[in-house]
């Protein structure tokens, strides 16, 4: 998987590796069973994240602005994401940006706990600002 980085910056942890939000769908194999999808399927410019660890299970994709987990059905069910873009975005522990935070660096890609402790625990994310720190702006 290759190496993992992990910095500070404002008080705010930041797991460097690849990340992005994908939805990602189950095809159907030969005999009617259902085939998992590669793992850490997730398009470019994007940060995905994962219901299950390595980048497997329900997934959702997003490039900019921010969430509310609940909304699309993965409120504290994260295990493992991918940053496909260049921003850093934010895991929140509570809806509307409140809680913990943990930053996820551009080209992170791998599972948030136990070593971010912070596995199934997110409930918002969003982008970075300006000054790439993570706020509190979650709607």
């Amino acid at each position: 998987m290759g190496r993992k980085l992990v910095v500070t910056v404002s008080g705010v942890m930041l797991a460097s590796s690849l990340l992005s939000f994908a939805g990602v769908a189950n095809a159907t194999a030969s005999g009617g069973e259902s085939a998992a999808p590669p793992p850490y399927e997730c398009a470019a410019n994007r940060l995905c994240i994962y219901m299950d660890n390595d980048g497997k299970g329900k997934a959702f994709n997003m490039q900019l602005g921010a969430r509310n987990l609940a909304d699309v059905g993965l409120n504290d069910q994260t295990s493992s994401v991918y940053n496909l873009s260049s921003k850093i975005f934010c895991l929140y522990e509570h809806a509307g940006g409140g809680g913990r935070i943990l930053g996820i660096s551009p080209n992170f890609k791998g599972n948030i706990g136990p070593r971010y402790n912070f596995n199934d625990i997110t409930s918002s994310v969003g982008t970075a600002n300006a000054e790439k720190k993570c706020d509190r702006a979650v709607p």
